[in-house]
């Protein structure tokens, strides 16, 4: 019997087919960390200098460092999910110690060419492989 490691999985919905993006032992490219939003409200009562905090909501930020590699067809596979308004993304979550979806949104993708593997008959570049890049997702 094999078993398929995930690390990173991304879908355009949440019951519907996986991407794995990060397989193992890529997990050390993936920081998953949380940030607490703040109302407006929240500051200091300047009368009695106590600081009081009116907290939004926490979403989970995450940072995925995707290694050298990459081929131009699978990023095609990728930037289909992650260019919409949202997706999911099942990851390690720090917060419930568990592995499962949540709603993302991309906040930020450089995907830089490290080389052309292949041209068409024109002369075109017709295939490459990106060097190693940064995405950014953040929970909705």
């Amino acid at each position: 019997m094999s078993v398929t490691l995930k690390v990173l999985e991304i879908s355009a919905e949440e019951n519907g087919t996986y991407y794995s993006l990060l397989p193992p032992p890529a997990a050390s490219g993936l920081t998953v960390s949380w940030q607490t939003l703040d109302s407006q409200k929240s500051g200091r009562d300047n009368n009695i200098g106590a600081m009081f905090r009116d907290k939004v909501a926490d979403k989970l930020p995450v940072e995925i460092s995707v290694p050298y590699g990459l081929t131009s067809a699978d990023f095609v596979s990728i930037h289909h999910i992650i260019r919409e308004g949202y997706f999911w993304c099942k990851l390690p979550d720090p917060t419930t110690g568990t592995y499962h979806p949540i709603k993302v949104y991309c906040a930020g993708c450089k995907p830089p060419i490290a080389k052309i593997t292949e041209f068409n008959s024109s002369g075109e570049p017709s295939a490459w492989i990106y060097d190693a890049f940064e995405l950014s997702f953040v929970e909705m």
